[in-house]
């Protein structure tokens, strides 16, 4: 009896510490199921809606037009530099003397401005006003002055050389984020057009599991039956395996493809994504000669090419004209003052008149003389750069215009493969059925169905993103925007 009730005890002590374990998880069970309920709705993107996310949301595309606004503030501090400039002048002085005859101190206040421009031709005008006071009187004054080079530095080539660099800085900046933006385009679109066919595998090797089970549980029937052979069971859970290996490796894709998706439009990694995008497409006939010219005249490697030629040319000339003596000429008027009254210092009665010319040359000339060297070899530099983007950009449209030649001719070889595919698999079924034939020819026929339609998908998503590559290729894809209003923002 006592052992009895030892158990017991020992029972009910067991069913505390077990409810005790159960209760809370029991408790916070609902909790988790609320959590897993809410989770974030899914993406649901059309390919045009992709693209023009991405070109507004795209981190890359975020990146470059800081960069052009970063060359945007730096051309606008350049063109300050010719705005009408206000500097504000004041100064204390504190002398004295201590010497057996003479022993003074004498405090000068002075407080003034000057107002000045420079011009574009390289003339600077100046006004500067000032007042001064002093122990014992008080001063006031006004200077005109006008500079102005005779040699080196005259002209709008040099006085805003650094402005047209800028300039033209900004303009490569501006071409740099447009090709950023084909390229995210193109991006988007492979995404877009993989996703879709990691997609079409999930559902086409999902839709196979059930026939191929039932396949597999006939051919144990038959074989149990003794109308089928063993091999064919095997063959059929060989290639049932097959399959499921096959739809977790394309669920692994589709995974990889939404997530490089999501990457691209700045979305959330965690939240689903669900994309849609035309199937049907066109052929492209065009001559490649056409197609050449077109790429000639739209894309921006040539106009970069020519603009940069330009700045060689524009750097050429500022360095040929720095090879010249640093000659100045300047002018300058003063009319000032000076009275012990307060009432009568604002009253200059003194007009001053100077003029100089001043050059500081070294007449060697050998640091100019090599920056004139470099920059001819800049501008023969540029001329080939041209050289070589033109034939890029024949290369470029030449390989993508045969690629689409030769997608085209196998799609229509899948097509036909696809129709004598049906018709082998179709044959076998029967033969199969009527107990004519194992059901090897079934499966082999099945399966080069199987990736004839595979290959069929794929050839025509590589043709229908090719198209956005020819269209690249030849400049015509995305439409150069200067205005500022559809730059990339955050989301």
């Amino acid at each position: 009896m006592q052992s009895l009730f030892f158990v017991d005890r020992l029972s009910l002590h067991a069913r505390t510490i077990f409810v005790l374990m159960v209760f809370p998880v029991v408790f916070l069970f609902p909790t988790t199921r609320t959590i897993a309920r809410e989770a974030p709705p899914p993406t649901e993107l059309t390919l045009e809606e992709a693209i023009n996310r991405a070109l507004r949301y795209n981190r890359q595309l975020r990146n470059s037009a800081l960069d052009l606004s970063s060359n945007q503030i730096y051309l606008n501090e350049a063109r300050d530099r010719f705005s009408v400039q206000f500097t504000p002048i004041s100064s204390i002085n504190y002398s004295s003397t201590d010497d057996e005859e003479n022993d003074e101190e004498q405090v000068v206040w002075r407080v003034g401005g000057e107002v000045s421009k420079k011009f574009p031709n390289g003339i600077q005008i100046g006004v500067a006003p000032s007042v001064e006071i002093d122990d014992d009187a008080y001063g006031t004054g006004i200077s005109c002055s006008l500079a102005m080079p005779l040699l080196r530095g005259f002209g709008r080539d040099t006085t805003l050389n650094t402005v047209l660099a800028r300039k033209h800085s900004l303009a490569t900046s501006s071409r740099r984020l447009h090709r950023s933006k084909i390229n995210t385009v193109l991006e988007t679109v492979q995404a877009v057009y993989t996703l879709i066919r990691a997609q079409y595998l999930v559902n086409l090797y999902a839709d196979q599991l059930p026939p191929l089970k039932g396949h597999l549980h006939t051919a144990r029937i038959r074989e149990k039956a003794g109308i089928g052979r063993s091999m064919d069971g095997y063959r059929a859970e060989l290639r049932l395996k097959k399959i499921e290996e096959q739809l977790n490796n394309a669920q692994r894709h589709a995974a990889e493809a939404a997530d490089r998706l999501k990457d691209l439009l700045a979305l959330p990694l965690d939240r689903p994504i669900e994309v849609e995008a035309p199937l049907q497409y066109t052929l492209i006939n065009i001559k490649l000669n056409e197609a050449v010219q077109i790429a000639l005249q739209h894309r921006l490697e040539i106009t970069q090419g020519r603009a940069d030629i330009t700045e060689a040319l524009r750097k050429e000339k500022v360095a040929k004209e720095n090879t010249l003596p640093d000659l100045r000429l300047k002018l300058g008027y003063t009319r000032q003052g000076e009275s012990e009254e307060f009432e009568n210092f604002l009253l200059p009665d003194e007009d001053i008149w100077s003029l100089s010319l001043t050059s500081s040359t070294n007449w060697a000339r050998f640091t100019e003389e090599a920056a004139l060297a470099n920059s001819r070899l800049a501008v023969n530099r540029s001329r080939l750069s041209l050289e070589s983007s033109r034939e890029k950009i024949i290369r470029e449209v030449r390989t993508v215009l045969n690629t689409l030649n030769a997608s085209k001719e196998r799609i229509a070889l899948r097509r036909e493969q696809i129709h004598q595919a049906t018709g082998k698999q179709r044959l076998a079924k029967i033969k199969f059925q009527y107990n004519e034939a194992d059901n090897f020819d079934l499966l082999e026929a099945e399966t080069q169905l199987e990736q004839a339609r595979i290959d069929l998908m794929s050839d025509e998503l590589r043709y229908i993103t090719d198209r956005y590559r020819f269209r690249a290729a030849m400049g015509t894809l995305l439409a150069l925007n200067t205005s500022r209003e559809d730059s990339p923002e955050a989301p």
